[in-house]
């Protein structure tokens, strides 16, 4: 897990779930928007630190990101 959120990072690391800190973007985009530019289809990796970039790649970001909007 990335986060900056101090709950989201107790609550995980409680369960024994690694946590990350992400460095500030310096694009003030939220996760929420890159996010919404990778299921459109818009350009987004140069938005992200690689270790990010790296990340979505290993767990098929796009796929999964698909599959839990078609969920709802």
């Amino acid at each position: 897990i990335f986060t900056k959120n101090l709950w989201t990072k107790k609550c995980f690391k409680k369960i024994g779930v690694k946590v990350k800190s992400h460095p500030i973007f310096n694009n003030n985009l939220s996760a929420t928007q890159i996010r919404e530019k990778i299921i459109h289809n818009k350009n987004w990796r140069n938005l992200v630190p690689k270790s990010i970039l790296d990340f979505l790649k290993k767990i098929d970001g796009k796929n999964r990101i698909d599959s839990l909007i078609n969920a709802n």
